[in-house]
């Protein structure tokens, strides 16, 4: 008697998704915003930063900070004053308290 022989396993290969999550900046820079905020949000709800120090934790570039803001305008408070900087809040609620929006 012949031992019936498994089907070959097929293998399904990388997808187009798999490539773009992977070089497509329009894909890679969002995930790494959002990492760093999830991030930020597990440390504290209430939990800010400057834009300087979200761009280190996110090991992403002024450049590409810049361009992909408006994703994320929710969370960013623009401080006045002489010297304004840009701080980066964990959660919208928190954001919309320091505008004074809520």
């Amino acid at each position: 008697m012949t031992t019936p022989k498994m089907p070959a396993k097929v293998n399904k290969g990388r997808t187009l998704a798999d490539f773009r999550a992977a070089h497509d900046p329009d894909v890679l820079i969002p995930a790494k915003i959002r990492k760093a905020l999830d991030d930020m949000r597990a440390e504290g709800e209430e939990n800010w930063e400057y834009e300087n120090d979200l761009m280190r934790r996110a090991a992403i570039s002024t450049t590409y900070l810049a361009r992909y803001r408006p994703l994320f305008d929710a969370h960013v408070v623009e401080t006045t004053g002489r010297n304004p900087k840009k701080v980066w809040f964990a959660s919208t609620k928190c954001a919309e308290k320091a505008r004074g929006t809520e």
